[in-house]
């Protein structure tokens, strides 16, 4: 739907833009076509007009109804999942971190408030910050507890603009994984290096 508004706003900003530029060179066509011409340069001026009218009403209908570009940035993680939703807020809460969560579904969309009951093993998780920018967010899948298997992967990823604070926020969720249960590795999903332990994440963040 977002995007069909998004559509018919540029579609009308040329229109509109169209029209204003042909009643300001409406004399002016009219003057070369009584010499016998059949275009002049003022043509030139309509179709540019034309062009940046589509062009800007794209960009602010696409802030407006989208939001701003964001970038993307996703960790794996390797750990024992272990703890529960309320354990992982409250130790975000004592980085300074005040941030609400959100169920998501099989597929990474629907949400519903978050339970803080909820084991983090399986889960699901989008976590947001005050103040953000639109879309915004930091998306936690942790892997399912497995029979005969003691650790399991994971993904923390996020999404913001630039000099936004969701990255340092997914660090921060990293190593309070690893303060629930130590011996958290890490190492970004477009690495081909080795995981590495996140108590070396938190030295980073803290230097």
């Amino acid at each position: 739907m977002k995007r069909w508004a998004v559509l018919i706003c540029t579609f009308t900003s040329a229109v509109v833009a169209t029209w204003i530029a042909w009643r300001l060179v409406a004399p002016d066509v009219a003057f070369w076509e009584s010499h016998g011409y059949t275009s002049g340069p003022e043509l030139k001026f309509v179709v540019a007009a034309a062009v940046g009218g589509g062009v800007l009403g794209f960009l602010v209908s696409r802030r407006i109804f989208v939001g701003p570009r964001l970038s993307r940035v996703e960790w794996m993680i390797e750990m024992v999942p272990s703890g529960s939703v309320a354990l992982l807020l409250a130790r975000l809460q004592g980085r300074g971190f005040s941030a609400a969560a959100e169920m998501l579904d099989e597929l990474g969309e629907s949400a519903t408030a978050a339970k803080p009951e909820a084991p983090l093993a399986g889960v699901q998780l989008r976590l947001t910050l005050e103040g953000r920018a639109r879309h915004a967010c930091v998306v936690v899948r942790l892997g399912p507890r497995v029979d005969g298997q003691a650790r399991a992967l994971g993904f923390v990823e996020a999404r913001d603009v630039e000099g936004g604070r969701h990255p340092r926020l997914a660090g921060e969720v990293i190593c309070a994984l690893d303060e629930l249960h130590p011996g958290v590795l890490y190492k970004r999903s477009d690495s081909s290096l080795s995981l590495d332990p996140a108590a070396q994440l938190r030295a980073q963040l803290d230097g």
